[in-house]
């Protein structure tokens, strides 16, 4: 890369890390419907940040393992911060809209 570039770097991302991600929102989009049905609850942002907070806290009591999906913990937390920005820069661009 030249000095000066702003170039994303996308290809520094685990690949191992971007398969788990996808094995995740894969199970996700199984279980409750096809798409992104996180936008379809009642509060997302608030539903969405317990779930990063339940994956992340069974990771840290020692459960690496999601006992439902079999994937790993942190696999879920990280799926469900993706999902938590991807919700708040909709939240922001709403707001930018009704400036």
């Amino acid at each position: 890369m030249k000095p000066g570039e702003n170039k994303v770097l996308l290809q520094l991302i685990d690949p191992f890390f971007i398969d788990g991600l996808g094995q995740v929102l894969t199970y996700g989009a199984k279980k409750y419907q096809t798409g992104p049905g996180w936008k379809n609850l009642e509060n997302p942002i608030f539903e969405t940040e317990g779930s990063v907070m339940r994956h992340w806290n069974e990771y840290k009591k020692g459960n690496f393992y999601d006992e439902e999906s079999g994937l790993p913990h942190l696999y879920h937390c990280a799926s469900q911060l993706m999902i938590l920005m991807q919700l708040l820069r909709e939240e922001e661009t709403k707001k930018e809209k009704n400036k």
